[in-house]
């Protein structure tokens, strides 16, 4: 599975099945956080049978911009607006 998250945020990688878990990354409980990209893989030991699984995370950002006028007269005003586009981001 792969799942995109924001610049300087996590992600919370949870895995089932109960018995211990053993993650690439270091963790030994069921919950992991993770702040980085990369692939995540989890191995859940029960009663004697082991499984496994991954998930990749990426990275992506945020576009922002601001319209408007870029000139204006002495006591004059300007309206200012600022639109954001926001790609899929785990927060």
């Amino acid at each position: 599975m792969e799942r995109q998250r924001c610049t300087g945020g996590n992600a919370t990688l949870t895995a089932g099945g109960g018995g211990t878990y053993t993650w690439n990354s270091g963790p030994t409980t069921a919950v992991n956080v993770v702040t980085g990209p990369g692939t995540y893989t989890v191995t859940v030991t029960n009663n004697g049978c082991t499984s496994t699984a991954q998930s990749t995370i990426t990275l992506t950002t945020i576009t922002a911009s601001i319209s408007g006028a870029t000139t204006m007269c002495t006591g004059g005003n300007a309206t200012l607006t600022a639109k954001w586009r926001r790609n899929v981001c785990m927060e």
